[in-house]
């Protein structure tokens, strides 16, 4: 729900629906579920993928391998396959609260430089970015939630956690 209200400040839209499941046309027993749907008029759509963890944790590799590798061409099939939605620019994007593994990374970085930008774009947004999208909102109760559950959230610098 969170990620919800900061995506519906950040893209403008009340069109945030949540929790949505992609078939792919071609096998409708291919499919890949959306954290968050976002609707911009005709102007685009944007999935994103949310992962709050710890900040002191990392973002498990064959996670975010699958988001890039399964759920991206899915998602993206069952867009073109949707006449209302086959024009649209399409954006993926991947909210984390902890930062990605090295091997992830590379992937990323390899997806990015062979990605065809005129069928959709990936971006990856992490913590500090995602908290000051809750800090422009100006919205007290977003700031502390955020802050409370990923930002500060769990153990002490050494030991178990508090």
């Amino acid at each position: 729900f969170l990620a919800a209200k900061i995506a519906r400040y950040e893209f403008r839209s009340g069109q945030v629906l949540m929790n949505r499941i992609y078939h792919d046309p071609k096998d409708r027993k291919l499919r890949a579920e959306a954290d968050l749907t976002i609707e911009q008029g005709d102007a685009g759509l944007v999935f994103v993928e949310c992962k709050g963890t710890a900040p002191y944790s990392k973002i498990d590799d064959e996670e975010f391998a699958k988001w890039l590798q399964v759920r991206i061409p899915r998602i993206y099939a069952a867009t073109r396959a949707r006449p209302e939605w086959s024009k649209r620019k399409i954006v993926f994007e991947f909210w984390a609260t902890a930062p990605l593994t090295p091997d992830s990374q590379s992937l990323f970085d390899q997806a990015t430089a062979s990605l065809n930008k005129n069928r959709y774009d990936i971006r990856v947004r992490f913590g500090p970015e995602l908290l000051s999208l809750c800090t422009a909102m100006a919205d007290e109760s977003v700031i502390r939630a955020f802050e409370k559950h990923f930002i500060s959230r769990g153990r002490p610098i050494e030991g178990a956690f508090a």
